[in-house]
Parts: structure tokens; sequence; C-alpha cells
């Protein structure tokens, strides 16, 4: 009398899938409006300003340093010849280096330009091969 002789006892999924299915919906309705589009202005500069000329450091394997191709300089002026060619209102700097030029050379002469640069700047490392 007492004892039952049905199968396995199981939970209903049906609520909760309706559940995940009505929270689903209410993902998607609100997602558009929650993400709302901000426009972007793109035109940041003037139109009669130029757009900044990349200041450009090459160290060689020989020790000598030379900024745009010029003569070469002494380890030492760099930050002065660096200063000099910069532009003050965009410093963008391209550090230049051979593959042969000691690795403690290349960052003491980045941390140089970074330094004369400022924290505004962009300065970029490029490594290339002699050959």
């Amino acid at each position: 009398m007492g004892m039952s002789t049905g199968g396995t006892r199981s939970i209903n999924v049906t609520p909760l899938i309706d559940v995940l299915l009505v929270l689903l919906i209410i993902f998607m309705v609100l997602t558009p409006i929650v993400m709302k589009l901000e426009p972007i202005d793109l035109r940041t500069r003037d139109e009669g300003c130029e757009p900044a000329v990349p200041v450009v450091v090459e160290l060689h394997g020989d020790g000598t340093v030379t900024i745009d191709r010029e003569p070469a300089i002494l380890a030492g002026e760099l930050a002065g010849a660096v200063r000099r060619k910069m532009s003050p209102r965009d410093p963008v700097v391209i550090l230049d280096s051979d593959d042969s030029v000691p690795w403690t050379d290349v960052i003491a002469a980045l941390d140089t330009v970074r330094g004369v640069a400022g924290d505004d700047a962009r300065v970029s490392v490029r490594l290339h091969d002699q050959r």
C-alpha cells in the first residue's frame, strides 16, 4: 500500500526554459538602448595645420648617430639635436637602428629621445638588418 512503483523523479525544465527565453528577449531589447552611439568628430586638426613630420634618429653599427640623414653627431649631443628638430605641437620620433648596435645603446638612445620628447610624443623603434 505505501510503496510506489513509479519511475525516477525528474525536474520539470519547461519553466526554466521559459524564464531563460524571457531574459534573452529582455536583453536583446535593452542592448541597443544601453549602447548609445556617440558621434565622433574626425576633424581634430586645423585646416591650415600641416601633419607632423617624424624626426628619424638613426643609430649605426660604428657608433655614429644621424638625425634626418644629416651628418653624424655624438651620442651626447642627441638630446639637443632632437629638441631642435622636433615639432613642439605633435612630436613624432622614429628611432632606427642597425642590428649590430648593442641593445644597451638602443635603450639609452630611446630613453634620451623619450626624455626630450615628453609623455605625449609618439616614439617608435625600428631594428633592421644591415645586409
